[in-house]
């Protein structure tokens, strides 16, 4: 696996993975359009999304993308 984990003028970058491929994003973008937009590339209509390896529901994320910052989102499984 890549990954393109930027640095710029010190300041470290942020990841999103999904489905094993990590990406480069953007510090200080939109946090929820991004998350969304990759989910719906995805194919996931419902997920789960990690912030440094610590599940968040959608009303306590952030609102922006943060330097440093590992994000992940997960295919949401229904047991049964």
């Amino acid at each position: 696996m890549w990954n393109t984990e930027e640095e710029s003028n010190g300041v470290e970058g942020a990841t999103i993975e999904v489905n094993g491929t990590s990406f480069g994003v953007n510090v200080g973008d939109d946090l929820k359009e991004v998350v969304l937009g990759y989910a719906r590339d995805a194919g996931y209509q419902k997920f789960r999304f990690f912030i440094n390896d610590e599940e968040v529901l959608p009303q306590n994320a952030p609102a922006t993308i943060a330097a440093g910052c590992r994000y992940k989102i997960t295919p949401y499984d229904v047991a049964g």
